[in-house]
């Protein structure tokens, strides 16, 4: 075809091939971009379902942040029933944030995703929604198709013996499951909505990185601790050269102060 490729087109257009002009190539070239323009939003009204984990796929940890679907409700406690209308609005364009806003602390959250396992053996995995949030009930279905079939997995079966914010999930191979999940955040200034899925073996290491997250909180207790320390001191030795029992006091109240800040810092760890 020896012909430039708008002529192709410019007949189904309404435009004579042989008495071109710019303005109608323009046209052309104007068409030609909203329609790349609009294939981004057509893919994203297309793909309102985030899709499919492959467990088999995954090696010690995962977020699947971008595979689940969130929503929330003034209801403190979800039927499989209410489920799906939960989730009818849902814009997967908006990923999830791990900051939650203030409203999420009055609801109750719920998270849907879908695993299907390509592995040859069975997969066991532990998935927590974030932290931290008690009161987690997850129902499993053996098709997408409705809320029929949902089932909610005993949480005698399911829950971790080294972290309760932890529950176990198990895939046969071959077998696929959609996963719907129920919980409530913990009133704190600390909480996170990271969803993960964590292999059971890795869950040990998994905790132990979260807890040393954050290692500045170790260094300002240590400031802080010495400071503290050195108003004792100062306090004993003011005490023993006047005896006014004012100093003793601050010595003891610097000194519950300073266990204060120990303890604080061992449970941010533990």
């Amino acid at each position: 075809i020896k012909a430039p490729i708008y002529k192709l087109f410019l007949p189904a257009m309404g435009m004579n091939p042989g008495k071109r002009s710019w303005n109608e190539i323009s046209n052309f070239s104007f068409l030609l971009t909203v329609f790349f323009i609009l294939i981004p939003f057509l893919t994203i009204a297309q793909s309102a379902d985030p899709g499919w984990i492959d467990a088999g796929r995954i090696r010690f940890q995962e977020n699947i942040s971008g595979k689940c679907m969130l929503a929330e409700t003034l209801e403190k406690t979800i039927s499989p029933q209410t489920f799906p209308g939960l989730f009818h609005h849902y814009d997967s364009s908006k990923p999830l944030s791990q900051k939650i806003p203030l409203h999420f602390m009055e609801n109750t959250m719920a998270l849907r995703f879908k695993m299907y396992n390509s592995a040859a053996e069975k997969k066991d995995f532990f998935f927590t929604p974030g932290y931290y949030v008690r009161d987690i009930l997850i129902y499993k279905g053996v098709s997408d198709s409705g809320t029929n079939d949902l089932q909610l997995l005993p949480d005698s079966l399911i829950k971790s013996a080294i972290y309760p914010g932890a529950k176990k999930l198990e895939l046969a191979p071959g077998e696929k499951a959609v996963y719907y999940v129920s919980f409530l955040f913990i009133r704190t200034n600390v909480n996170n909505l990271s969803p993960y899925l964590i292999e059971r073996d890795y869950l040990p290491a998994w905790l132990k990185n979260l807890k040393y997250r954050d290692p500045l909180v170790d260094v300002s207790t240590y400031i802080i601790s010495g400071i503290l320390l050195l108003m004792i001191f100062y306090s004993l030795a003011v005490y023993l050269q006047s005896y006014n029992r004012e100093f003793l006091y601050y010595s003891i109240y610097t000194f519950c102060s300073t266990f204060l800040f120990f303890f604080k810092s061992y449970s941010l760890t533990e």
